[in-house]
């Protein structure tokens, strides 16, 4: 059931209880009065029969003029007890008549009739409220058409207003569509109310951000995909001069070295060569690999890895002081070890082209959360370069995909920066 069916009817259905309610209201006081009448006439008969008491009977005229009072009528016999009720014209429904009449009637007043001057007859005046009734059914029969004119009115009304109050709700749900299907530059107009307003600026927000996201993820992956191929153009560069080079005086070596007219000397020097060729070949084999993928992480685990981080820093930036506050070992999943040390790899490089640090420190925390510090002295870093380095983009997509935060803020006094990558929780 949609919200706009869903208001319209319990609006409708408000609606059609305050009608009956006031239907119930009206048959009540329909009731009392239907009483109060039948005992007002009555009434005055009642009086004008005390007046005549003492005479000798009433006049076939008078009788005659209280037979066409309303709420009256004559009989003549012998006195009966009061009833309570009196049926109504043919044209009321019987329910309605048992519904309306008095609960019980006033009893009725005797009275004599001289029909001649020897002649007396007892006659009898009771209430006759079905006059009174059948007036009350044609009143309720017309409030009953203009009730249900007025209910028909509102509901219709009511379709109209909650339609159009709950058409930027339409709107909204459009919208949505439209960002699943990618159009995230779908903006929502603003609404008069305040609550609509609010869901507007907020989808507004939203859009704006998933289409931030998506424009940065897109650069994003362009640079890495860059970064690879640059990878790959200096592996490609490396192993063509470096290897290649070195293979071929490998290769021409070990042609001197098994000529035919070879001396001892020849081979010696030969062999020199052939052994001075492979530990150079093993020492740039050693630093790709190293670039590709850290032995020490692998090896000795996240803490040593650090610490031989640290080291080639030091070598690298003999001005700058680097302290270290590793465990001896941390027990961390692999995909979140080798976060850690990109992102401290790419904090050190960072600080050693752009800070202009003396010291920097590296710190390693275990406990109810892993978090890793990098902090330097350094000049600090220009407003929104947290929001425009890819690298430290990276940083962060690399931390956020593990689950972790990534936090970069100025360090102490406004000095240099501090790099913080830590995890809810230390995985064992």
């Amino acid at each position: 059931m949609s919200l706009r069916f869903r208001l319209i009817l319990l609006l409708s259905i408000l609606f059609l209880g305050v009608i009956l309610a006031a239907a119930v209201a009206l048959l009540s006081n329909t009731q009392a009065n239907v009483g109060a009448e039948a005992r007002a006439a009555l009434g005055l008969v009642g009086a004008f029969a005390a007046e005549v008491d003492a005479a000798d009977g009433v006049s076939p005229a008078t009788v005659e003029a209280i037979s066409g009072t309303r709420h009256l009528r004559v009989e003549s016999g012998l006195p009966r007890s009061a009833a309570s009720g009196e049926a109504a014209p043919g044209s009321v429904p019987g329910w309605f008549a048992r519904m309306v009449s008095p609960v019980e009637l006033p009893a009725p007043v005797q009275m004599k009739l001289a029909a001649d001057a020897s002649t007396i007859v007892p006659i009898e005046v009771r209430a006759a409220p079905g006059d009174e009734i059948a007036e009350a059914w044609d009143d309720l029969a017309a409030s009953a058409t203009y009730a249900m004119v007025l209910f028909l009115v509102l509901c219709a009304g009511t379709s109209l207003v909650v339609t159009r109050e709950l058409a930027p709700l339409a709107l909204l749900g459009a919208a949505l569509r439209h960002v699943e299907d990618g159009a995230l530059d779908t903006r929502m107009p603003h609404a008069a109310l305040p609550e609509i307003e609010r869901l507007s600026i907020g989808f507004n927000r939203m859009a704006m951000a998933l289409g931030e996201a998506q424009r940065t993820n897109r650069e994003l992956t362009r640079r890495i995909i860059g970064v690879q191929e640059s990878e790959r153009r200096a592996l490609a560069r490396e192993l063509h001069d470096e290897f290649g080079q070195h293979l071929t005086a490998i290769r021409a070596d070990a042609a001197a070295l098994l000529a035919p007219n070879a001396t001892v000397e020849t081979s010696r020097v030969s062999g020199r060569a052939i052994e001075d060729t492979a530990a150079t070949l093993m020492h740039l084999l050693r630093s790709m690999l190293e670039r590709l993928r850290p032995e020490a992480l692998d090896a000795l685990g996240l803490c040593a890895a650090l610490e031989d981080l640290a080291g080639a820093f030091r070598s690298r930036n003999c001005d700058v002081v680097v302290t270290t506050d590793l465990p001896a070992s941390v027990d961390l999943e692999e995909e979140r070890a080798i976060a850690l040390y990109r992102v401290a790899q790419e904090a050190l490089t960072n600080i050693a082209r752009h800070a202009n640090a003396g010291r920097v420190s590296i710190g390693l925390t275990s406990g109810e959360r892993l978090a890793l510090r990098i902090e330097d002295d350094g000049r600090g870093m220009p407003g929104g370069a947290c929001a425009e380095g890819f690298g430290l983009l990276g940083m962060r997509e690399r931390i956020d995909s593990c689950g972790g935060v990534l936090e970069i803020r100025r360090g102490v006094g406004g000095r240099g920066t501090s790099v913080c990558a830590w995890f809810p929780e230390n995985p064992v």
